[in-house]
């Protein structure tokens, strides 16, 4: 008798020891706070907002030096220290200057892009600033570039001045440094004559003229 309610006891205990286990085990996990996931992708729409140039346009200190009639683009005009050719122009209504900002031209202004392609023929590197890289227009005044970049490269090498990265220019001091061969990709705000006449020049070279109409 006492060893039937013994095993009954333990029976009993076995069971209950299961019975919880099981119990245990058939617990559902409390909820689990997971982040959102979207089943498809959500276009959101980037608010760019219009920047209006300043300091528009930018003056030059930059004495210009007497030249000959000046040549139509296309035409490589020289001295004794360069080779100049404006090799891409195009006349623009805004610049992407980055990701965030579009700057638009001003009423009766428009933005000109010039790509140019000098050869140094100066022994060494040449180091020039900004500023001595400029337009004339109709009415005289003179602007270094709003916004400028340029790639440097060996005689004979190519260079799309399209692909150069470009960037504001707040300082026409700053120097740009090539050796052989540079490119740039340059940018002004000038008045829109409809058609506009400027003069280019690269520091002490001829000018070249630009029509944009």
């Amino acid at each position: 008798m006492k060893t039937t309610r013994y095993r009954l006891v333990i029976t009993s205990a076995v069971l209950l020891i299961l019975s919880l286990a099981c119990a245990t085990l058939s617990t559902e996990p409390s909820e689990v706070s997971q982040p959102a996931i979207p089943s498809e992708s959500i276009s959101t729409a980037i608010f760019t907002p219009t920047k209006a140039p300043t300091n528009t346009p930018r003056p030059t200190q930059t004495p210009i030096p007497p030249t000959a009639t000046a040549a139509p683009v296309g035409v490589t005009v020289s001295n004794e220290e360069y080779e100049v050719n404006i090799v891409k122009v195009r006349k623009l209504g805004s610049v992407y200057l980055d990701q965030t900002y579009i700057w638009q031209a001003n009423p009766g202004y428009l933005f000109l892009e010039l790509g140019v392609q000098v050869i140094n023929k100066r022994t060494g590197t040449t180091s020039i600033p900004w500023e001595n890289i400029y337009v004339i227009e109709e009415d005289g005044h003179r602007w270094y570039p709003g916004w400028g970049g340029f790639q440097t490269a060996k005689v004979g090498e190519n260079v799309n001045p399209a692909t150069i990265i470009f960037a504001e220019i707040d300082n026409g001091k700053q120097l740009i440094s090539f050796t052989d061969v540079v490119y740039l990709r340059l940018i002004w705000t000038i008045k829109d004559n409809n058609p506009s006449t400027v003069y280019f020049g690269f520091d002490t070279s001829p000018h070249i003229e630009v029509v944009i109409d």
